[in-house]
């Protein structure tokens, strides 16, 4: 009979200790599950914020272009058998600028990124504040693509766009939060399955002109 019971006390504990490593193991999948999902939905706000930043640089470049039509139609009405200088064009000093910070060794994208802000800064407001008026209307334009391409990443990384959004601008930068959905493992009456949205945000680089423009921070959802 004592054997019986040593036996009998043996399985016993044997199922506890078994039934207890199942709940750590379900416990430790749910507490990296969530580990996992918060880096994916961190991943996925970086990713949007540059994409939107660089949807928004495209948006830069056509107003840098809407002002110089508008230099050289000035300056024709004033001197209509006159040549516009090449090397007033904003355009052109863009691109010098950029020339010189890759002779600087700055990588190509930093470059075409950096030329505009320092170029557009020390430009803006820009002759009878047109340059302000045609960046801040293109920017304006711009925020459906914006959110469109911050949406359409934050889907591909699994992430829920409904819930997320952009902010335009946040520290001079646009600042995405992109939120992912977690829902856990769960043992029936001991754990409960955790179902969570992890926010994360992200930002893209910063937009050194921005300062100038008057332009108040803004949130819009991406849905």
């Amino acid at each position: 009979m004592k054997n019986l019971d040593e036996r009998g006390n043996a399985s016993f504990y044997i199922i506890w200790i078994v039934f207890i490593m199942g709940l750590m193991l379900v416990l430790i999948i749910n507490i990296s599950g969530v580990f996992v999902t918060k880096q994916q939905a961190s991943n996925a706000a970086e990713q949007a914020s540059i994409a939107a930043t660089d949807v928004l640089y495209d948006g830069i470049r056509e107003a840098v272009s809407d002002y110089d039509q508008y230099q050289i139609q000035k300056f024709l009405e004033a001197n209509p058998l006159g040549v516009f200088p090449e090397e007033q064009k904003l355009s052109y000093k863009i691109d010098q600028q950029e020339t010189s910070l890759l002779a600087l060794g700055y990588a190509a994208n930093e470059a075409a990124i950096q030329a505009i802000d320092q170029v557009v800064e020390a430009e803006l407001p820009g002759l009878d504040e047109m340059l302000e008026t045609y960046i801040t209307d293109k920017i304006r334009t711009k925020l459906t693509d914006i959110r469109q391409v911050a949406a359409d990443v934050i889907q591909r990384n699994n992430g829920d766009s409904s819930k997320s959004e952009v902010t335009v601008f946040k520290g001079e930068r646009v600042q995405v939060k992109a939120v992912v959905h977690f829902e856990g493992q769960e043992q029936e009456k001991f754990l409960r399955k955790i179902v969570s949205d992890i926010p994360q945000k992200g930002s893209g680089p910063k937009l050194d002109f921005v300062h100038r423009l008057g332009w108040g921070e803004a949130t819009y959802p991406l849905d």
